[in-house]
């Protein structure tokens, strides 16, 4: 059984933050994620609909609008969108997901297999070990995943 996947993508536009683009390297990164599952993509920038017509074959839905509120206002926005349109339960996994990082560089689908396989409820791409000053360790934001 193939596992349903819904990617909640948070964009920012640091270079222009009342003008923002969508990058090339975002619009790679969305075109894997696609193969991969659905994409609910929210930038924290002003974007004209010229920049959100380069995803639309990408994903549900798309939405840009300034308000400060970091990745984590994007997937605020993203999932009140999923809710609303009670797509929820349609998922096995929910992942969120930012452009803090460039890629992918390899297929993500055997890292997903890979992370899914072991059942537990929270994965991520990267788990930081690492403990330096007042840090723990903890799952990097910018690809994490919860199970239904």
């Amino acid at each position: 059984m193939t596992k349903k996947r819904l990617f909640l993508f948070a964009a920012f536009d640091p270079k222009n933050i009342d003008d923002g683009r969508i990058y090339d390297t975002t619009i790679l990164y969305l075109s894997e994620l696609a193969e991969l599952g659905d994409i609910v993509y929210f930038q924290d920038n002003d974007v004209g609909s010229s920049e959100l017509k380069k995803i639309a074959p990408l994903v549900l839905y798309a939405e840009a609008k300034r308000h400060n509120e970091y990745d984590f206002g994007s997937y605020k926005r993203s999932f009140t969108w999923v809710r609303n349109n009670q797509l929820l339960d349609n998922y096995d996994y929910l992942y969120l997901v930012n452009d803090s990082v460039y890629g992918p560089f390899f297929p993500l689908s055997e890292y997903l297999e890979n992370m899914e396989a072991n059942n537990s409820d929270v994965v991520g791409m990267i788990y930081n070990t690492r403990k330096r000053g007042p840090r723990i360790p903890h799952i990097q934001s910018w690809f994490l995943g919860v199970s239904k």
